[in-house]
């Protein structure tokens, strides 16, 4: 009897882990199902946006519209002057041709921005517009030239618009949590010099439901992050800096645990704030520095496991860079 009581308890744990891990599937599926939807609405509304700004693009009086490329101009412009990187753009371009040299384009450029750009904020061959329709993220207009064999130059400009990754609506932190436990450890960012200290791992816990309430309400309302094709994160700063900021939400004390949610700090531009669910992929968010600044009183509270700090096993330097501190 103890042996067939066994059996239905292991029977029932598997199906109750089986149904959670269908569940969890049919949420992950249906949250890609809704951003796919979404994400194909955005870039169509930023191609949109990108042809209307193809057409604030001001060029000097003579500028006649191409619908090829120009000719007498070889293999010039036969791709853009420059791609922006940073977030998942469209692109639309068009060609025109111009009396005089490139300094007579560029100059008219300057003196007469395209509407809705800064000519204090534009530079060189780029314009840039910091605001666009819902579900876009400006853009960037590249302007290319080329001189050509019968007197003249030829015109390409680029606009690249970008487009907003939608946030997955399934990945939240669920409802019940109760209780947050918070450790401050060393972050991967930085140089080390040999036989560099590290600092100690910092930890504090508690269960005031206003704070808990409110930082959950915070990340569940933050956006995707949208950064994805950087050619570099900058320079690296001074590794000791470096602090990895690891949230942890329960139902109770040493019970289930709900989500966990980490940032290091200083944050820089490729640096997401990371909620990883049970069952899913870590999914990266924007605007972790606001996690960060309303959780800064519980952090400053954090005590060492410790009183000796721990020393680093071996010296290393990170090959990545790093961007400038964004907080």
């Amino acid at each position: 009897m103890k042996a067939a009581g066994l059996f239905v308890l292991v029977v029932a744990t598997l199906s109750i882990a089986s149904a959670a891990a269908g569940t969890s599937s049919s949420s992950a599926a249906s949250g890609s199902a809704i951003v796919a939807k979404q994400s194909a609405r955005n870039r169509a509304v930023a191609r949109r946006d990108a042809e209307r700004r193809l057409g604030l693009i001001s060029l000097p009086p003579g500028a006649i519209p191409s619908s090829t490329r120009p000719s007498g101009i070889g293999r010039r412009l036969t791709e853009s002057a420059g791609i922006p990187g940073g977030v998942r753009h469209v692109s639309e371009h068009r060609f025109w041709t111009v009396p005089g040299d490139r300094r007579r384009v560029f100059s008219w450029l300057h003196h007469h921005p395209p509407r809705g750009t800064d000519v204090k904020e534009n530079y060189g061959n780029f314009v840039f517009w910091n605001h666009g329709p819902p579900g876009t993220l400006g853009a960037t207009g590249v302007v290319g030239t080329a001189p050509r064999s019968g007197g003249g130059t030829a015109v390409r400009v680029d606009v690249f618009d970008g487009w907003e990754l939608p946030r997955d609506p399934t990945q939240r932190i669920p409802a019940g949590a109760r209780y947050l436990s918070l450790e401050v450890a060393p972050g991967s960012g930085g140089t080390h010099a040999v036989g560099e200290e590290a600092p100690p791992v910092l930890r504090i816990s508690t269960e005031r439901a206003p704070l808990i309430s409110a930082l959950v309400r915070l990340i569940n309302r933050e956006p995707a992050f949208q950064l994805f094709d950087l050619p570099s994160c900058g320079p690296q700063g001074i590794g000791s800096e470096y602090r990895l900021n690891v949230f942890r939400f329960r139902d109770r004390p040493r019970g289930r645990l709900l989500a966990k949610v980490s940032q290091e700090t200083p944050i820089v531009l490729c640096d997401p704030l990371v909620l990883d669910l049970a069952g899913r992929k870590p999914y990266a968010l924007e605007r972790g520095w606001d996690l960060i600044r309303r959780a800064h009183d519980l952090i400053a509270r954090a005590q060492p496991v410790s009183p000796e700090p721990r020393k680093s096993a071996t010296s290393f330097f990170a090959p990545a860079l790093r961007p400038l501190t964004l907080w």
